[in-house]
């Protein structure tokens, strides 16, 4: 006798908890969207899943802390103003968000591969550019409220 298969219920629509927590998401001063993971698992769905080859990835150097995501249209550069934005998020979502100034590393998504066996949220980059930044409270604040007012809007 063939055995069938269950049918899909409700669990099927949930997420997967291979693929974390949805991340945090702002809005540039530039209008562009700015993607921050919320931990070690949320990182790597955020670097692995969701990014495409041509965004830009961010994170504080050598820092623990949380994977950024600038989305950027194929072959298009990223604005100096998203670039400085992003970097300030990366730098108040690691552990050095007390600290004055905190270098904070950035690449194209397709520069970016994950070690054998590392744990979530481990990330090997190459080509990689650095900029400094000082962590900002409010930034987070307004770009975060600029996220709700266009989601408000749509």
């Amino acid at each position: 006798m063939a055995r069938r298969r269950p049918t899909q219920g409700p669990a099927a629509s949930r997420v997967r908890e291979s693929e974390g927590p949805e991340p945090r998401t702002f809005r540039s001063s530039d209008g562009l969207a700015i993607l921050v993971g919320k931990s070690g698992a949320g990182n790597d769905h955020l670097t692995w899943r969701l990014a495409r080859p041509h965004d830009l990835w961010l994170h504080a150097q050598g820092i623990p802390g949380s994977h950024v995501l600038v989305r950027l249209a194929k072959g298009k550069q990223t604005p100096p103003r998203t670039l400085c934005e992003a970097a300030q998020l990366a730098a108040y979502y690691s552990r050095a968000r007390g600290q004055v100034k905190v270098p904070v590393d950035y690449v194209l998504r397709k520069f970016l591969r994950k070690p054998k066996a590392a744990a979530p949220g481990a990330a090997l980059l190459s080509r990689e550019k650095t900029i400094t930044v000082r962590p900002e409270a409010n930034l987070v604040r307004r770009l975060h409220a600029a996220e709700d007012t266009l989601h408000a809007e749509e």
